[in-house]
């Protein structure tokens, strides 16, 4: 799994046509960027394929920018790249948490890679139902929407907190 992961990764850098820092660049200047992706994403595919990307990159750049869980201590260390290669675009979000939330978000990926297509609706409609259950719903809509699983690894910054980084593909073909 870690070469996977590590081959990915090294697609992605290759590869890239787009990436957002979130240390450089503001919320104002995130619409930019989502602005300027949905302009070349929307003359380039029909509609369905239009939609599904934007709503994934929407995603991913929102969770991103999500400072709802995170302390004062997070020093912002979060990005996201787009990459694109033999008609698949290729996503890395990358974000820095708390050690102490490492262990759950990872239950919570695990759980949705278990899941086949029918069993991630299944799991959204429960989540929707369930105000107990505490899913984050940008990761059930990333399986549901790229029909692959989620790839993810952990990597240790210090004593207190971790990067998350996240890899997830779309072929343009399959829709």
């Amino acid at each position: 799994m870690d070469n996977y992961f590590y081959y990915l990764r090294e697609l992605i850098d290759n590869n890239r046509i787009y990436q957002i820092d979130k240390r450089e660049i503001g919320r104002r200047k995130k619409d930019a960027f989502l602005d300027k992706f949905n302009k070349e994403i929307e003359i380039k595919y029909p509609r369905k394929v239009y939609k599904t990307l934007r709503y994934i990159v929407v995603d991913q750049v929102n969770y991103l920018y999500n400072d709802t869980y995170e302390p004062k201590e997070i020093r912002n260390n979060a990005s996201f790249t787009i990459a694109f290669q033999n008609d698949a675009y290729y996503f890395l979000l990358e974000k820095e948490m708390l050690n102490e939330n490492v262990l759950a978000l990872k239950s919570e990926i695990d759980l949705i890679n278990s899941k086949d297509l029918e069993g991630v609706k299944v799991l959204y409609l429960e989540a929707l139902n369930d105000f107990e259950m505490d899913m984050d719903f940008t990761f059930i809509d990333l399986k549901k929407r790229t029909k692959n699983d989620i790839n993810y690894k952990f990597v240790q910054i210090d004593d207190k907190h971790s990067l998350l980084r996240l890899i997830s593909f779309f072929s343009v073909k399959e829709l």
